[in-house]
């Protein structure tokens, strides 16, 4: 195959720039992640370097990241105020700042997988471009790149999967990939592949919970095992029934999007095979484990599984993991809480200290079941401890509200219990104690938390007495002091009530009612303790600077926020 490519006469190379990317030397320092930093001083939208200002110092930065093809991988800014600190910036390259194109994964474990580069980016050396005159030229390319026609030339460049930009520019091009519809097709895995990274918080593009954006419409039952419901946007009607409704809407339409991947990159081998003339030496057929969309919602072993009976053209049911969906769905509404999105309008609202009042004030939510007034959290501080507290802010508590006025009463103990089903455990078991884990999770925000958890038992926070969240974002230097004076001395005086009543009672307790009391015993020390740390804390009047990334910040509350592991 190696010789009949004629490779050296017609290479991918010749065609645009692919170039190294920038080498800062200290990642830890002069890279962010997105969600780490203040959305007033980042900068989306640059054309020419000179554009730049120092007060949004924050540019995007392609930097390689996991197996993901098409579109995605979005996720650090580097801050170009320091670029004169740099190992190398490739500043002989302005001309090519911010130019859309495709970049790859340097380092993988997988195959080659490439993805497109919009407009506004730099580029770090595990994140490198290539950029291409034409725009359109992008998509055939891309398309290239991706082919199992590609991956076996990589193979015989590079067998040990570390793709540098001479590999990718010695790629052998038939220019005849131009003269067909193989960009049509690589749009349309743009497209879906783009709307799938969008659709969770980790994307800056994240409009709301696609649960809420589905409306029932109908139901068709698909050639590929899959209902198939017409969609519409939260704000064109009443939306679905129940949760349980949308939630079979959503998997209707991803699982379209799935499906049509898959075939489009079937699609696109056999023009490549056909072109390059390999019928005898390569098949078209992409394992279904090797689409890239819905990668938290499904497990690779799952679809490995699935794979017999996809090709023996049996009807297949993808194995979405509802646990997950339902995680995300929550993620989503506590975010609501603390204002960070905003039902009823999409995108990120408060993603930026010292909100206004007009940002902070409560709204109208009128296309749901029981149209009500959202209250933002006033002061970005929100107990997570269910019924062991008194709180009505309580996040457990507030969540319920928000599903029954999204869905109304009817279906409001169906939509619970299907919660619970979903989880595998109680609603409120999941919030209070596993919903922390979640968070920093490396599906979600990878150890830098936006919300961060102020416990009684940093080690052990599912176990705390004690446990409110507090958005990053919105802290200053009093917010110790709020947590100590409204939520800890009143707790604290909660279960001293309780335990005082129980006292009074001793000697007719049950042995699980006796348990109970000597629980709140503990409990009641536990507190106290963590009082005198919160008092320490809360006369520092700490403030700190985002730019600083959470890693810095959140060390700052060492001893009094939950130990991130």
């Amino acid at each position: 195959m190696y010789k009949s490519l004629n490779i050296g006469k017609n290479k991918l190379g010749d065609k645009g720039q692919i170039i190294t990317g920038i080498t800062t030397g200290k990642n830890d320092i002069f890279l962010k992640l997105w969600h780490e930093l203040s959305r007033n001083k980042i900068n989306l939208d640059l054309i020419n370097i000179s554009d730049f200002s120092e007060n949004k110092n924050w540019i995007p930065y392609s930097k390689g990241g996991n197996f993901r093809k098409w579109y995605g991988n979005l996720e650090y800014f580097v801050n170009w105020n320091r670029k004169t600190e740099f190992n190398r910036s490739k500043t002989t390259l302005q001309h090519l700042y911010f130019k859309e194109g495709f970049t790859w994964s340097f380092i993988t474990t997988g195959k080659f997988n490439a993805r497109i580069l919009p407009k506004g980016f730099l580029w770090d050396v595990a994140g490198s471009p290539a950029i291409f005159e034409n725009d359109k030229q992008k998509y055939s390319y891309l398309a290239l790149v991706n082919s199992n026609l590609c991956q076996k030339i990589l193979d015989i460049f590079n067998p040990t999967m570390n793709y540098q930009s001479i590999d990718v520019q010695n790629i052998p091009l038939d220019d005849n990939i131009l003269n067909t519809n193989i960009s049509e097709i690589t749009e349309n895995c743009y497209s879906i592949s783009k709307k799938d990274w969008d659709s969770r918080e980790i994307s800056w593009d994240f409009e709301q919970s696609p649960l809420l954006g589905i409306r029932e419409q109908g139901v068709v039952e698909s050639d590929k095992g899959f209902v198939d419901r017409e969609k519409g946007l939260g704000n064109s009607g009443k939306g679905s029934v129940s949760l349980k409704a949308a939630y079979e809407a959503w998997v209707a339409e991803v699982s379209q999007d799935f499906f049509q991947l898959h075939t489009n990159e079937e699609e696109l081998n056999r023009i490549f095979i056909d072109i390059y003339g390999l019928q005898d030496e390569l098949t078209p057929e992409v394992a279904l484990k090797d689409i890239t969309i819905l990668q938290d919602e499904l497990k690779a072993e799952d679809l490995e599984a699935l794979e017999p009976a996809f090709r023996a053209g049996e009807k297949v049911v993808l194995p979405i993991q509802a646990n997950v969906v339902m995680q995300q769905f929550l993620s989503y509404l506590v975010g609501t809480l603390l204002g960070r999105y905003r039902l009823g309008r999409k995108g990120l609202h408060i993603a930026h200290p010292n909100p206004t009042d007009e940002e902070l004030a409560p709204y109208p939510v009128d296309n749901v079941a029981l149209p009500f007034q959202m209250e933002i959290d006033e002061d970005a501080i929100i107990p997570i401890m269910g019924s062991t507290c008194a709180f009505p802010d309580d996040a457990v508590k507030r969540v319920d509200d928000i599903i029954h006025r999204i869905w109304g009463d009817a279906s409001h103990t169906e939509n619970l219990n299907f919660i619970n089903q979903c989880l595998g455990m109680d609603y409120e078991k999941w919030m209070c104690e596993q919903f922390w884990a979640y968070h920093i999770s490396g599906t979600m925000y990878k150890k830098k938390p936006i919300y961060w958890l102020f416990c009684s038992n940093p080690k052990s926070p599912q176990k705390s007495a004690f446990r409110v969240l507090v958005y990053m974002h919105r802290m200053d230097a009093y917010t110790v002091q709020k947590i100590l004076r409204n939520y800890l001395h009143p707790h604290i005086e909660y279960v001293k009530g309780k335990y005082e009543e129980m006292h009074a009672n001793e000697a007719n307790l049950t042995k699980q009612e006796f348990k109970a009391y000597e629980n709140l015993a503990k409990q009641i020390s536990e507190l106290k303790e963590y009082e005198q740390k919160l008092k320490e804390v809360a006369n520092q009047q700490i403030t700190f600077d985002l730019d600083d990334g959470v890693k810095v910040n959140y060390a700052k509350f060492e001893g009094v926020v939950a130990v991130i592991k």
